[in-house]
């Protein structure tokens, strides 16, 4: 008998282009391949069965035996999130954030412009280039290469036209020169539809004598992205249509084995992309200003999405209900004197909706922009966190909450 180990676990990610209910398979071998790995530190799957008990007298005060009733599978994840490392190319676990959006990633095409100057702007800092850039207002562009180094990271453009550009830092400082200004990217755009984007998440263990498990047409009930720790880390958690197993798949109905012949082996060789980057390398933005006491942001995505218990002549679920999708994001940054914090407040108190543009990295392939529009704060609580006083607001996205998410 061999244990299974802690570490010797792979994860394989992919979206089903099937459906909910079917795997992706050839002549009913599946297509799970190396190139779908993720690296991850937690993961679970797991088939809820839950028992119905009748309440029927039995002459005692015992029950009568229960019977399996309608069941569905469960999932959750966690990782300190990995980019590509390359611009250009999506991280491995873009597919994740793609179920939670609806919406396919798109690679932005490629833009390169010489950046000839910089100079304060009334609060933001003028970018101009060599020859006309091409870029419009609202896209993302990485600086890279430039005398000033607080300049060198991903920005969301405005103010632009011809060889200009603004980025939203109130700097104030001396002109800079050089570098470069390139649009090379992986764009995520929520369009508010109501696409449902399943995925098959296939969990495998060393020995592999032992249980292996695929979640079968998984949705995310709950992403979470969160910024300023040691790495950013990215967790999510949801339902899926069933949990197919190794060990289980010979008594499996058709439907539970959800197109396959036989339980695939792993892939040979698992590939990896990127590398996990610093949770605070980075800048957050409420409306343009720059919030430079930032400690920590975090963003929950609730997309409403789950498997509804109500089917009939089956007990595993038929098909996906989409109801609400709710953003929502707790800031917590040092209290200070700062005009940004004082503008928070007054937004919070007359329910003014804002805009959060978070910033993460420094270079191409490990880059991240979040842009989200839209969002309507509660007023910030102090914290006395000695020696510190921290203040922490939180908000909830309205319609149209606009979401962005762009890797460059």
């Amino acid at each position: 008998m061999a244990q299974v180990s802690t570490q010797g676990q792979r994860l394989y990610v992919d979206i089903q282009s099937g459906g909910a209910f079917a795997l992706n398979e050839t002549a009913g071998a599946s297509d799970i391949a190396g190139g779908d790995a993720a690296k991850f530190s937690g993961f679970v799957a797991n088939n809820v069965v839950p028992l119905a008990t009748s309440a029927n007298k039995t002459g005692n005060r015992e029950p009568s035996l229960g019977v399996t009733t309608r069941r569905k599978g469960g999932w959750s994840f966690d990782a300190d999130f990995e980019m590509s490392g390359a611009a250009g190319t999506a991280p491995d676990l873009v597919k994740l954030l793609q179920s939670q959006f609806g919406d396919a990633a798109l690679v932005v095409p490629t833009g390169t412009a010489t950046v000839t100057s910089s100079g304060d702007s009334g609060g933001k800092v003028e970018i101009t280039t060599s020859s006309a850039h091409g870029y419009s207002d609202g896209d993302f562009v990485l600086i890279a290469g430039h005398s000033v180094t607080e300049i060198n990271r991903l920005w969301k453009i405005s103010a632009a036209t011809g060889s200009v550009f603004e980025i939203d830092l109130d700097y104030g400082g001396t002109a800079g020169s050089g570098g470069t200004a390139n649009i090379t990217g992986v764009n995520i755009v929520d369009d508010q539809d109501d696409s449902i984007v399943p995925l098959e998440l296939w969990h495998f263990v060393d020995p592999a004598t032992a249980e292996q498990k695929v979640a079968v047409g998984a949705i995310p009930s709950e992403v979470q992205l969160s910024f300023g720790e040691d790495f950013l880390r990215l967790s999510a958690s949801g339902e899926s249509a069933w949990v197919l197993t190794s060990d289980g798949f010979a008594a499996a109905s058709t439907q539970e084995r959800a197109g396959l012949t036989a339980f695939p082996t792993e892939p040979a060789t698992p590939t990896y992309n990127g590398q996990a980057v610093q949770g605070f390398n980075g800048k957050c933005f409420i409306d343009g200003a720059d919030l430079g006491s930032v400690k920590s942001v975090e963003v929950t995505f609730n997309p409403g999405r789950d498997y509804p218990e109500d089917g009939w002549n089956n007990n595993l679920p038929n098909r996906v209900r989409a109801d609400r999708d709710l953003t929502s994001i707790s800031i917590r940054a040092s209290k200070t004197d700062d005009a940004v914090i004082a503008a928070m407040q007054a937004a919070a108190k007359a329910k003014t909706p804002v805009t959060l543009f978070v910033t993460m990295g420094d270079a191409a392939g490990l880059s991240m922009g979040l842009s989200i529009l839209n969002l309507q704060l509660e007023p910030g609580n102090d914290e006395d966190n000695d020696p510190d006083v921290d203040i922490t607001w939180t908000a909830q996205g309205g319609y149209p909450t606009t979401r962005q998410v762009v890797f460059a």
